[in-house]
């Protein structure tokens, strides 16, 4: 093989096992799905706004009679610790993300290359039975293909 940037075996049983706790992390009652409109309306708070917040709920802690009632301190507070909570939990699952999307390029990558070479390979073979309608099947992928045409790629395999 001429490209093997992964080599690993993933068992059903270590994907089911992850799976079930994807799931048990889903079905947190408090987890919502926001539509593209909805978060373009929301005011966004990064970094730099989590000081400001802490200050803001500190100084509504200190001084509650200026509040009006409408703002609920015990919901404000609610809403900082779970933000607190969440934060850490949300950039482990980003670089788990940003960890497997590298993964599945790589090894997605092998395992085509593999089969461009493969597919060369079985182009360059004359005499076998039932290749032929193999190959031709195969072919398919590459036709009224608009960017690289497959003789191109034919070429590449069989020089590499």
């Amino acid at each position: 093989m001429s490209q093997n940037l992964v080599s690993a075996e993933f068992t059903a049983e270590e994907q089911q096992a992850i799976l079930a706790s994807i799931q048990q992390i889903q079905s947190l009652p408090f987890l919502i799905g926001l539509s593209n409109k909805d978060k373009q309306r929301l005011n966004k708070m990064g970094n730099k706004s989590l000081g400001f917040v802490d200050q803001a709920l500190n100084l509504a802690r200190q001084n509650p009679d200026i509040l009006p009632s409408r703002l609920d301190l015990e919901e404000f507070e609610r809403d900082v610790a779970l933000y607190h909570a969440l934060h850490p939990i949300n950039t482990a699952l980003s670089k788990l993300s940003e960890l497997v999307d590298g993964t599945l390029l790589a090894v997605g990558s092998d395992a085509y290359t593999a089969a461009l070479d493969v597919y060369a390979y079985a182009k360059m073979a004359n005499g076998v039975t039932g290749l032929e309608d193999l190959r031709d099947a195969m072919g398919d992928r590459f036709r009224n293909n608009g960017s690289r045409k497959a003789t191109e790629m034919d070429a590449e395999q069989a020089e590499a």
